[in-house]
């Protein structure tokens, strides 16, 4: 059976904690432009702390009337979208126009935007802009533009992020009846969360023997990380490497092992005890959430069997993972009675 579980997995997240930083800093975001006239009272309509912008949501028709930002949230390596998209604010500007929108491609980022402004009666308004994708496994980038464009333009200006060390976080400007001049909100891009072939929590492989011993592991592990970190895009980084990949090692393991070692001797069984002959899981009530584990070996005094279907039985274990507990196993030969 395992040996010392909860210390070494406590000791492992420790340590692993303490060696690299899980959650990326939201560094203070840089305003680029605006560009247009400057007219309107001044909006913003940035994504959560760390997500990026993806594409804008637009309304128009001679004009810009109202734009409002389209986020989503990043994997922890920040190599792809980990979330659905939203819009993190109401739409700025006035309620004409028909909807349009520029959006990057499932994947991308925006790393730049354009406004393309004109006279309107005495003022200078966004007449309508566009964005410029970047893929984010490489340099390629590639422009988008809405499907219908009207107006007078007089001028074209480019607001872009620092490909190297920022991503598009948001949009800016200025808006009244139409949007009369827009901005790209370019963050720093956070640091991506250590990624390695090598799991990064220090499993103590030579105490696993059986499956269920990798799966009541990877469970700690997984409920020490929440309860430390909460549910994030990083903590879900850091669960995949420091939990998930340890346990299909694990169970690996303890496979190679019972192919290549006999299994040792079951302990002979004291008088009113049932001996178990394969992994089985053992349960609060009959069905529900795991309670606890049983092993091949273990010993179980049987106290009753359902009335409602004869393969529940409720047992008394007096060894391995229920040792000192009454609980509920659905025995389909795991015990012998």
């Amino acid at each position: 059976m395992m040996r010392n579980r909860s210390a070494f997995l406590a000791c492992a997240i420790a340590g692993a904690f303490s060696a690299t930083t899980l959650f990326a800093t939201h560094v203070h975001a840089r305003d680029v432009g605006p560009f247009g006239g400057g007219g309107g009272g001044n909006f913003r309509s940035e994504c959560r702390p760390n997500d990026v912008l993806i594409g804008v949501n637009l309304r128009s028709g001679t004009a810009l009337d109202a734009v409002v930002a389209i986020c989503t949230p990043l994997n922890a390596e920040r190599t792809e979208w980990a979330g659905g998209a939203y819009e993190p604010t109401q739409y700025w500007g006035g309620g004409g126009g028909g909807y349009q929108k520029v959006a990057c491609q499932p994947g991308d980022v925006v790393q730049a935007l354009s406004s393309s402004y004109g006279p309107w009666s005495e003022l200078t308004i966004v007449k309508h802009i566009s964005i410029q994708c970047r893929d984010l496994g490489s340099d390629y980038t590639y422009e988008v533009r809405p499907d219908q464009v009207a107006g007078t333009v007089v001028a074209t200006d480019w607001a872009g992020c620092d490909a190297a060390t920022e991503t598009a976080s948001g949009i800016f400007g200025g808006s009244g009846e139409y949007v009369d001049r827009i901005g790209l909100v370019c963050g720093g891009a956070p640091s991506p969360a250590p990624t390695s072939s090598a799991p990064i929590f220090p499993w103590d492989m030579a105490a696993m023997h059986t499956q269920n011993d990798c799966m009541a592991a990877e469970s700690q592990c997984r409920a020490l990380i929440m309860q430390a970190y909460g549910a994030s895009v990083s903590s879900a980084g850091v669960i995949q490497a420091a939990c998930e990949q340890p346990f299909q090692i694990c169970v690996q393991q303890v496979l190679v092992q019972q192919t290549t070692t006999p299994p040792p001797p079951a302990p002979a069984p004291t008088a009113g005890t049932v001996v178990v002959l394969a992994d089985v899981t053992g349960y609060p009530q009959e069905g529900g959430a795991d309670q606890c584990y049983l092993s091949p070996g273990d010993q179980v005094r049987l106290i009753e069997k359902s009335a409602s279907d004869p393969n529940w039985l409720h047992v008394a274990a007096s060894s391995g993972g229920c040792a000192g507990q009454q609980t509920w196993v659905y025995n389909s030969g795991e015990l012998q009675l």
